[in-house]
């Protein structure tokens, strides 16, 4: 067949081709509007007055992908693909909420809201969330909150709107009570929606729980979790203050140690879905027991939660893994003016910088000798030994007056952490002991006891 025929015969296949494909497009747009009215058939919008308005809750909505119901069902639908795929239509896409991967792979809840009063929020400011949201079920328990919107912008008919994602929800229960403050940050409280639970799990069966006291270990390290309590039903302006707390005694290689602490609650479930992490490094040594507790919302109470503890070592090491460093003299800045020092620890290079003054605490050399020194000492490493999370931690610390200043809250990575410490009035130089050692991560599954919150 000769050159012309075949493009003559290419040339009909095309056209021909054309309705199918145009049909094919027109079929997909119809599917996809029409799923998500579906989907959001079921709820109907609610109002509460506000400021001489209506603060109107316009949806709610649980999975993984969570779409703009101020927008037209077709950009809708549009949001629905990835962006990459279609660029070049310039189609310009509704904001849309969608799951992060990682640790949140599980389905999560979104609450939509716009309002048509010029309402002063306590904690608006521009591109920020106006609203503070907390969800509770039938019962008064308030177990979910958010500070901050994760979507927010404007309607067809000019009036605000914001969207706020909640990962902690009661599952169990099949209503939800949707309350809302006049700020991200514990503000005043504008009222509640009724609404039924879109997460609603009425089949997941419970994990199987330990009874308490319970012991998990890693390697030479065993950990027996003593008691595990969750405070419950605190009031609108104490919602910040909800607290899960873990206590432990410790045992390694048979033998009772206070050389660890219960550093970090790296990661908590349940069997409805609901996930996250204790959200804080509020830990230590109370009572002979090492503790760790929650700064977030912990999961609902009535069941079993399945938790990752992370351990970190503090003391008990080997000689030749301290790296002792005397009369660290007090740098004015990163300036070069006092060198850098160097180590080699299970492989990796550790490098401390010079100790300078915290920009926070007073001037350095000012002459002051009635308030404390505070200061900044940088440790850096090159790289990890193998997977596991290794960190760098302070042993010891002591000021050249004599005063043990040993602490180690830090702010930074893991590959480079600055700790700060509180020396003597007139203090000039500092001794420290540095080690480099992996955590454990160890594994409990235990139901928390509640302890209502006083009124």
């Amino acid at each position: 067949m000769d050159t012309p025929a075949v493009g003559g015969l290419f040339r009909n296949v095309t056209r021909a081709a054309k309705p199918i494909v145009l049909f094919l497009l027109v079929a997909l747009v119809v599917a996809g509007v029409a799923g998500w009215s579906l989907r959001n058939r079921g709820f109907k919008a609610q109002s509460i007055p506000l400021g001489g308005g209506q603060l109107t809750l316009a949806s709610v909505q649980g999975g993984h992908f969570h779409a703009n119901p101020f927008d037209t069902p077709w950009k809708l639908w549009f949001a629905r693909i990835p962006p990459a795929w279609i660029s070049r239509l310039k189609i310009s896409f509704p904001k849309a909420i969608q799951n992060s991967g990682g640790s949140d792979t599980n389905a999560f809840l979104t609450c939509w809201f716009t309002w048509n009063t010029n309402f002063s929020a306590a904690g608006a400011m521009p591109g920020n969330s106006a609203l503070g949201i907390h969800v509770a079920d039938d019962e008064g328990n308030v177990f979910g909150s958010v500070q901050g919107a994760g979507a927010n912008g404007t309607t067809r008919a000019n009036n605000p709107w914001e969207a706020h994602r909640l990962n902690i929800v009661p599952r169990r229960s099949e209503w939800l009570r949707i309350l809302v403050s006049d700020s991200p940050w514990s503000g005043k409280s504008l009222g509640e929606f009724r609404v039924r639970n879109p997460l609603w799990d009425r089949d997941s069966a419970p994990f199987a729980g330990n009874a308490i006291p319970t012991t998990s270990a890693s390697d030479d390290l065993e950990a027996t979790l003593e008691r595990f309590t969750v405070v419950t039903n605190r009031i609108l302006p104490q919602y910040g203050k909800h607290t899960a707390r873990l206590e432990f005694t410790l045992r390694q290689r048979g033998q009772t140690t206070t050389n660890w602490v219960a550093y970090h609650v790296a990661s908590v479930r349940d069997a409805t879905g609901n996930a996250g992490d204790g959200n804080s490094w509020n830990h230590g040594w109370d009572n002979q027991r090492a503790f760790v507790q929650f700064s977030q919302y912990p999961l609902p109470h009535d069941e079993p939660w399945s938790m990752d503890i992370e351990f970190c070592q503090r003391g008990g090491f080997p000689t030749n893994e301290v790296w002792e460093l005397k009369g660290l003299q007090i740098a004015r800045a990163y300036d070069g003016s006092y060198p850098s020092q160097s180590r080699t620890n299970h492989g990796s290079r550790i490098t401390l910088s010079p100790v300078v003054p915290d920009p926070n605490g007073r001037d350095f050399g000012s002459g002051n000798t009635n308030t404390p020194v505070r200061v900044l000492a940088k440790l850096s490493v090159d790289k990890a030994p193998d997977a596991r999370r290794w960190h760098t931690t302070i042993v010891s610390a002591t000021d050249d007056l004599g005063k043990d200043v040993t602490s180690n809250a830090w702010s930074g990575g893991d590959d480079t952490r600055e700790f700060g410490f509180e020396l003597s009035p007139g203090a000039r130089s500092i001794d420290l002991k540095i080690a480099y050692a992996p955590s454990r991560m160890i594994h409990f599954v235990a139901k928390p006891v509640p302890i209502p919150a006083k009124r």
